[in-house]
């Protein structure tokens, strides 16, 4: 009797232990087991342990199962990227996960953001599957897809174990598979310039990739070589292909070569010429840019020039200097505004000095009048123009009313002195006067004084007038005062 006791509780215990995984792995369908990933650094690297209610037995090693859409160049710190988990197998139809990216020595690397059918666990040092996340996503397999931010630097390490069942009432049947994905921080490829992208073809600069090895470069396409550095001391558009690893990188750079300071031009004169009267101006201008024009440091391609030097323009790159040759312009003064007066011997002269002279009657010019005196035979105003060697023009004179009968009458002879005067000036005739007043005017025609001859043959002009030249007009005569 005692026998068949033992034996018969013997039987329960066995029972009861055969159920228990089934009734554990059963719960399992909502999360994997904490810690079984497959990572060197928990559990021995198991991806289920003794104790812990999951599948038995050995797992297989599926390493391209996990995937990303990281660059093989490496991941870039602080961006997310997806990673996939797959797993499948012939007739399985209810599938588990369980993924942990680590450090090298265990620790939690990056930040798991869970997708559609997984969760996080162990305040997101693991993500998992959900219980709606166990159903296949395709014939006898199934993918789930979730973000992860990167780390700010170091190997990564994705350890992760996936399950393939049969959906039965245990675990008989089910498939454990395993899978690992390295991923490291990317060397960006970067190119850099000892100097500027413009720069004188005389001083090369250097271009450097910042990966040591895998470089390829290229001028306009034409292969250059594969060093580290390079010099450049030509235009154009420099590229650089870095291929280390499995990771393919470009860099470009167009760089402008200037072979040499400025060529200039002569300085374009306008139609004026370099020979200007007083008030006249003419534009020099060049071609060109930087332009830095002397005297007067102007920056434009053209300047006006309206009195007398010598000018040049120069213009700078980063080669030097370059200078054009200086051209002279020369501003000549016009002849002051003459007047018009009637000399000793009654005939018609202006008062300034100058190389020729216009004359006009009535607003026609006189043919071939070109001296200071001329004989007037015609009754009209008159009018002269001074003209100096550079054919620089005075302005026109007042007009000057001129009657030759006036001439005719005119017998008596006038003198003044003492010339040059002091502080005095005395104008005397040989006859008495006919007219009644005497004018002295400058040699614009303005009258300063105007004197009484009251039947008198000398009147003195108490000459309190600065230096200068000076007129007495009688009638129609002139007299020139030297003061």
């Amino acid at each position: 009797m005692k026998k068949n006791l033992l034996i018969a509780f013997s039987v329960l215990i066995c029972l009861g232990i055969a159920l228990w995984p089934d009734s554990h792995a059963h719960s399992n369908t909502g999360a994997a087991p904490v810690g079984y990933t497959g990572s060197p650094f928990e559990f021995s690297g198991r991806t289920c342990g003794t104790g812990t209610g999951c599948h038995g037995g050995g797992s297989t090693l599926q390493n391209n199962w996990i995937t990303s859409d990281i660059p093989a160049c490496g991941y870039t710190p602080g961006q997310t990227y997806t990673i996939n988990v797959f797993v499948t197998s012939p007739g399985r139809t209810k599938f588990g996960f369980s993924l942990s990216p680590q450090f090298n020595g265990g620790a939690t690397a990056g930040t798991l953001i869970a997708g559609a059918g997984t969760q996080l666990q162990s305040s997101g040092r693991y993500i998992t599957h959900t219980s709606a996340g166990t159903a296949q996503s395709s014939a006898n397999s199934r993918t789930w897809t979730f973000q992860w931010t990167a780390p700010a630097s170091g190997t990564v390490n994705f350890y992760a174990a996936m399950n393939a069942t049969n959906s039965g009432t245990n675990s008989s049947g089910d498939l454990i598979f395993n899978g690992s994905l390295t991923v490291n921080p990317a060397t960006p490829l970067t190119l850099s310039n000892s100097g500027a992208t413009v720069f004188c073809a005389d001083s090369p600069v250097t271009l450097s990739s910042s990966i040591a090895s895998g470089n390829q470069w290229t001028l306009n396409g034409v292969q250059l070589g594969t060093a580290q550095s390079i010099q450049a001391n030509t235009g154009g558009i420099y590229e650089l292909v870095n291929t280390q690893g499995n990771c393919v990188q470009n860099q470009s750079l167009t760089l402008t070569a200037i072979d040499g300071p400025p060529v200039l031009g002569e300085i374009e004169v306008g139609p004026e010429g370099t020979e200007l009267c007083a008030g006249e101006t003419v534009n020099l201008s060049l071609g060109g840019s930087n332009l830095v024009w002397q005297p007067g440091g102007e920056t434009t391609n053209a300047i006006v020039v309206s009195s007398s030097g010598s000018y040049s323009v120069s213009s700078s790159n980063i080669c030097g200097t370059s200078e054009t040759e200086s051209i002279v312009v020369n501003v000549t003064d016009i002849p002051e505004t003459p007047s018009i007066f009637i000399n000793e011997d009654g005939q018609l002269q202006a008062s300034v000095d100058a190389d020729f002279y216009t004359w006009f009657v009535d607003g026609i010019e006189i043919e071939g009048q070109t001296d200071s005196v001329i004989s007037a035979t015609q009754a009209g105003q008159y009018e002269v123009v001074a003209i100096n060697g550079l054919f620089c023009q005075s302005p026109v004179s007042a007009l000057f009313d001129f009657e030759p009968t006036l001439v005719n009458n005119l017998d008596a002879v006038w003198k003044v002195f003492p010339q040059p005067a002091t502080d005095w000036v005395c104008l005397a005739s040989d006859k008495l006067p006919q007219f009644e007043f005497v004018e002295i005017c400058d040699l614009q025609g303005r009258v300063l004084e105007r004197i009484a001859i009251q039947q008198q043959t000398q009147i003195v002009w108490n000459a309190a007038v600065p230096s200068g030249i000076y007129l007495f007009r009688v009638g129609p005569h002139t007299l020139k005062v030297l003061r």
